[in-house]
Protein backbone atom coordinates (compact mmCIF):
# COMPACT_ATOMS: atom_id res chain seq x y z
CA UNK A 1 0.00 0.00 0.00
CA UNK A 2 1.27 3.42 -0.64
CA UNK A 3 0.89 6.03 2.15
CA UNK A 4 0.44 9.70 2.34
CA UNK A 5 2.52 11.08 4.74
CA UNK A 6 1.46 13.27 7.22
CA UNK A 7 4.22 14.91 10.03
CA UNK A 8 3.27 16.45 13.05
CA UNK A 9 6.60 18.29 13.97
CA UNK A 10 5.45 20.50 17.26
CA UNK A 11 4.42 19.65 20.13
CA UNK A 12 0.75 21.08 19.43
CA UNK A 13 0.40 19.50 16.72
CA UNK A 14 1.56 16.02 17.88
CA UNK A 15 -0.83 16.70 20.61
CA UNK A 16 -3.81 16.98 18.66
CA UNK A 17 -2.49 13.91 16.32
CA UNK A 18 -5.29 12.35 13.77
CA UNK A 19 -7.90 14.44 15.11
CA UNK A 20 -6.91 17.31 12.92
CA UNK A 21 -7.22 15.35 9.80
CA UNK A 22 -11.74 14.78 10.12
CA UNK A 23 -13.29 11.37 9.90
CA UNK A 24 -13.48 9.03 8.66
CA UNK A 25 -8.82 8.80 8.45
CA UNK A 26 -8.05 8.62 4.85
CA UNK A 27 -7.40 4.94 4.24
CA UNK A 28 -3.69 5.38 3.27
CA UNK A 29 -2.58 8.16 6.10
CA UNK A 30 0.84 7.27 7.88
CA UNK A 31 1.30 9.73 10.29
CA UNK A 32 4.65 10.45 11.66
CA UNK A 33 5.37 11.96 14.87
CA UNK A 34 9.32 12.51 15.09
CA UNK A 35 11.89 13.23 18.29
CA UNK A 36 8.42 12.99 20.79
CA UNK A 37 8.83 13.55 23.94
CA UNK A 38 10.14 11.09 25.96
CA UNK A 39 8.07 8.99 28.39
CA UNK A 40 5.21 10.57 27.14
CA UNK A 41 1.43 8.98 26.77
CA UNK A 42 -0.38 7.94 23.34
CA UNK A 43 -4.27 8.71 23.55
CA UNK A 44 -7.65 8.26 21.31
CA UNK A 45 -9.39 10.44 23.30
CA UNK A 46 -12.09 12.02 20.99
CA UNK A 47 -11.69 9.69 18.24
CA UNK A 48 -13.70 7.36 16.59
CA UNK A 49 -11.42 4.84 15.00
CA UNK A 50 -9.06 2.80 16.36
CA UNK A 51 -5.20 3.14 15.61
CA UNK A 52 -2.07 1.30 15.06
CA UNK A 53 0.79 3.06 16.85
CA UNK A 54 4.51 2.18 16.21
CA UNK A 55 7.13 3.09 18.91
CA UNK A 56 10.49 3.76 17.48
CA UNK A 57 13.59 4.09 18.85
CA UNK A 58 17.03 6.34 17.44
CA UNK A 59 17.52 4.19 14.62
CA UNK A 60 13.83 3.71 13.11
CA UNK A 61 13.65 0.33 14.58
CA UNK A 62 10.14 -0.48 15.91
CA UNK A 63 9.93 -1.46 19.46
CA UNK A 64 6.49 -1.91 20.06
CA UNK A 65 3.06 -1.23 18.82
CA UNK A 66 -0.14 -1.61 20.08
CA UNK A 67 -3.68 -1.37 18.91
CA UNK A 68 -6.15 1.20 20.36
CA UNK A 69 -9.80 1.30 20.04
CA UNK A 70 -11.21 5.08 20.66
CA UNK A 71 -10.61 6.21 23.87
CA UNK A 72 -8.15 4.53 24.87
CA UNK A 73 -4.58 5.75 26.45
CA UNK A 74 -1.12 4.10 26.67
CA UNK A 75 2.71 5.05 28.00
CA UNK A 76 5.18 5.19 25.21
CA UNK A 77 8.74 2.35 25.97
CA UNK A 78 10.82 4.68 27.06
CA UNK A 79 13.34 4.02 24.65
CA UNK A 80 10.51 5.75 22.07
CA UNK A 81 12.33 8.42 19.84
CA UNK A 82 9.89 8.71 16.78
CA UNK A 83 6.19 7.37 16.47
CA UNK A 84 4.20 6.41 13.84
CA UNK A 85 0.53 5.88 14.11
CA UNK A 86 -1.92 4.81 11.34
CA UNK A 87 -5.93 3.34 10.60
CA UNK A 88 -6.97 0.13 11.20
CA UNK A 89 -7.22 -2.26 9.24
CA UNK A 90 -3.69 -1.49 7.48
CA UNK A 91 -0.45 -3.55 7.48
CA UNK A 92 3.42 -2.00 9.08
CA UNK A 93 4.65 -1.70 5.92
CA UNK A 94 7.03 -4.53 5.03
CA UNK A 95 10.04 -1.83 4.51
CA UNK A 96 9.60 -0.97 8.16
CA UNK A 97 10.24 2.67 8.41
CA UNK A 98 13.81 3.25 7.30
CA UNK A 99 11.86 5.80 4.85
CA UNK A 100 10.80 8.20 7.74
CA UNK A 101 14.42 9.06 8.73
CA UNK A 102 14.75 12.30 5.63
CA UNK A 103 11.82 13.54 7.36
CA UNK A 104 13.04 13.53 11.41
Amino acid sequence: MKYKLKIFRSLKDQRQGALTLGYPLPKNILMFFPNVADGGVVHTKGMSESLFVVFLDKNFSMINYQVLAPNQMVMMPLETVHMVEFPVPSQIPAEGFEFLREYA
